[in-house]
C-alpha cells in the first residue's frame, strides 16, 4: 500500500520530505535482514519517531505503528504490529514471489483532537478532528526482490522452458519471455519429439545451444537492456523478466563481480553477452564435432 503523494485534509509525517506537513522530522523503519531459503526473516524490527505530538499519541495508546507487507505476484498483504521494543517477522517465502513492498504506517486507534507542532505554516495552530484508523505517519519504505531458489540441477534449466504447441509449423520456433519465471520456447510437436533426441546425446547439446538457446536468450537480453538503457532498475528487470535472476547469478560466478546497471549499459552485442553466459557453446560444440569426426575416420580406418 503506497501512500506517496496522496493529500490528507491534516498534516501528515511523511518520510518523503516532499510529501511532508512536519518539518524536518522523521518516521524510519528499522531491521536486521536475516533471511534464508525458505523463510523471509526481518530481525530487531522497530520505528523512529522524532515529532514529539506523535510519540506522546503513541504513549496514551491513541496511535499505534504497524508494518505492512504486500507481494503483487502472490496477492499476499500482512500487517504486523510495531512498537519501540524490538521484534521478529518471520514470513515464508511460499507466500512471496517478485517484489515484496515494505510500509510504515502510525494510525489512529480511537478518535481525538489534534494540534502538532513542528508542522509547516498551513497547518499551524490548527486543532484536527482524527477519526480511528486515519493515517498519521507514512513511510513507503523499501522493495525486496525474492526469488526461490531453483531446484533445478543446470543454468540452462534454470532459464529456459521447451514446450510443443500443435499450432507451431515444423522448422520454426516462438520466444516468450516477459512476465515468466522462464524463458519459454514453443516448437512443433515434430521438432520438439527430435530435440529430445537431441538433447539427449551430449555431443549435441551445444549445438543444439547454438541453433537455439543463444538466438532465444539473446532475443531476451535484447529487451531487458533496451530497458535498462531506458531508465529501469534491475529490480524491475528481475520482476518483468525473473529468468534474469539467474543471469546476475551466472555473471557473478564468470566474473566474480556484480552485474550492475553501468555494465549493461555498456554492452553492445546482446548475442556475445548470451554467448559467455551459456558457457561459449560454440567452441565446444566444434571441439566434439571435431572429435567425433577424428573417431570416425579412426574406425573407418583400422575396418
Amino acid at each position: 500500500m503506497q501512500i506517496r503523494g496522496k493529500l490528507f485534509p491534516y498534516p501528515i509525517l511523511n518520510k518523503n520530505e516532499v510529501f511532508s506537513n512536519f518539518i524536518k522530522k522523521s518516521f524510519d523503519l528499522k531491521f536486521d535482514n536475516a533471511s534464508t531459503d525458505d523463510k523471509l526473516i526481518l530481525h530487531n524490527v522497530t520505528y523512529v519517531i522524532d515529532a514529539t505530538a506523535i510519540n506522546e499519541l503513541i504513549k496514551e495508546e491513541k496511535v499505534g505503528v504497524v508494518l505492512v507487507v504486500e507481494c503483487a505476484d502472490t496477492i499476499m498483504r500482512k500487517t504486523f504490529d510495531v512498537t519501540n521494543t524490538k521484534v521478529d517477522i518471520t514470513i515464508s517465502n511460499q507466500e512471496l514471489n517478485g517484489k515484496v513492498e515494505f510500509s510504515l504506517f502510525a494510525y489512529a486507534k480511537v478518535n481525538f483532537e489534534y494540534c502538532p507542532s513542528d508542522v509547516d505554516e498551513d497547518y499551524n495552530n490548527i486543532t484536527f478532528q482524527i477519526e480511528k484508523y486515519d493515517i498519521l505517519c507514512v513511510n513507503d519504505g523499501i522493495s525486496k526482490i525474492v526469488l526461490h531458489k531453483d531446484t533445478e540441477e543446470s543454468l540452462v534449466k534454470s532459464i529456459f522452458s521447451i514446450q510443443s504447441l500443435s499450432e507451431m509449423a515444423d522448422g520454426l520456433f516462438n520466444v516468450q519471455y516477459k512476465n515468466s519465471k522462464k524463458i519459454l520456447i514453443s516448437m512443433s510437436e515434430y521438432d520438439h519429439t527430435n530435440y529430445n533426441v537431441v538433447y539427449s546425446m551430449p555431443i549435441f547439446q551445444e549445438v543444439f545451444f547454438n541453433m537455439i538457446l543463444i538466438p532465444a536468450l539473446s532475443q531476451a537480453l535484447t529487451e531487458c537492456f533496451n530497458d535498462v538503457k531506458n531508465g529501469a532498475e534491475l529490480d524491475d528487470i528481475i520482476v518483468n523478466y525473473q529468468w534474469f535472476a539467474a543471469i546476475l547469478k551466472q555473471y557473478k560466478r564468470l566474473k566474480g563481480e556484480q552485474l550492475t546497471i553501468d555494465v549493461i549499459k555498456n554492452i553492445q552485442q546482446p548475442i556475445a553477452f548470451a554467448q559467455e553466459i551459456l558457457g561459449k557453446p560454440i567452441k565446444s560444440a566444434l571441439e566434439k564435432l571435431i572429435e567425433s569426426t577424428k573417431k570416425q575416420n579412426q574406425n573407418a580406418e583400422e575396418e
